[in-house]
């Protein structure tokens, strides 16, 4: 019965798609659920690089041909808000 068990979980766990975990490791690195993330494909083919952006983050990844596996290929960047940048919070007098 265990075995039954532990063969199920495997085969649960392979119906998970390239991109379902891409969304995955994303949603940790970019500390973001992944309702909020957008995918863009920075190329063409499976192994492309992908820009993974939400909750004013970005980055980008690169999927590994042997493991399947996501890799971070970026620094996480945060994307400044007009209301946060420098500019915005000066009066239109400083300006």
């Amino acid at each position: 019965m265990r075995r039954l068990a532990i063969a199920a979980a495997l085969v649960a766990g392979a119906c998970v798609t390239p991109r379902e975990l891409l969304l995955q490791r994303a949603a940790f690195d970019l500390e973001c659920p992944q309702p909020s993330l957008t995918v863009t494909e920075l190329g063409f083919g499976l192994n492309a690089p992908h820009g993974v952006s939400g909750c004013g983050k970005k980055a980008t990844y690169v999927r590994d041909p042997a493991t399947g596996q996501w890799i971070l290929n970026s620094p996480t960047t945060v994307r400044e808000r007009p209301e946060e940048s420098p500019e915005a919070a000066r009066s239109p007098a400083q300006l």
